[in-house]
């Protein structure tokens, strides 16, 4: 198999960055960071050719702050 996700587990709760990534490329497709089982921080995309798709500023579970687009 291919790695399609990673991620850490601090006291049963994800903590830290988790990325996904494409199967076939094995190349990164989202990128979220957790904070003690909350979505906290920068939440990023890439397009298949490895260009950023977006990205966006979260608290809490929450849109909180900017978001960023980019045309492929």
């Amino acid at each position: 198999g291919c790695l399609t996700r990673c991620y850490h587990i601090k006291d049963g709760m994800k903590h830290g960055e988790e990325v996904v990534y494409y199967e076939d490329i094995q190349k990164p497709k989202l990128s979220i960071q957790w904070y003690e089982g909350k979505i906290q921080g920068h939440v990023k995309t890439w397009y298949r050719n490895g260009t950023m798709e977006s990205q966006r500023e979260m608290a809490n579970n929450g849109k909180h702050g900017i978001l960023l687009a980019w045309y492929r």
